[in-house]
């Protein structure tokens, strides 16, 4: 018999909601159209022309990020919804962020910082 499915906690579940909401389209969810990022449409460019203008966009898109996580937590806790506090967003920080010439694409690593002083990188692709 297989093990029962479980949730995934701690620093690695806000990871894991934090790319899921970086690849959310910006008001694609009709529940919640301040939800998503700008992450999903500056990903899809692929014009040598444009990289250096989607190259400044990616601090701004990701401080964007890191506010919109924090307001979703806090309402999550006014809500009575109990996180530890390595589940509670403290920073993100933009580590690097190149584009591949082989791969077609770009290349970012975050670190996912939480309140209790974990940290966690996420490398996306």
């Amino acid at each position: 018999m297989a093990a029962p499915l479980s949730y995934i906690t701690g620093k690695d579940g806000l990871s894991q909601r934090i790319i899921k909401l970086m690849f959310t389209q910006l008001r694609s969810d009709m529940y919640d159209l301040d939800s998503g990022t700008a992450f999903y449409d500056v990903m899809k460019v692929y014009k040598r022309d444009e990289l250096e203008a989607v190259r400044a966009t990616f601090p701004v898109i990701l401080q964007a990020l890191e506010e919109q996580v924090k307001k979703n937590q806090i309402e999550e806790l006014v809500n009575g919804k109990i996180l530890n506090d390595n589940e509670i967003l403290d920073s993100l920080e933009l580590k690097s962020y190149t584009w591949d010439d082989i791969f077609g694409g770009w290349i970012l690593v975050i670190e996912v910082n939480t309140k209790s002083g974990e940290r966690a990188f996420v490398q996306i692709p």
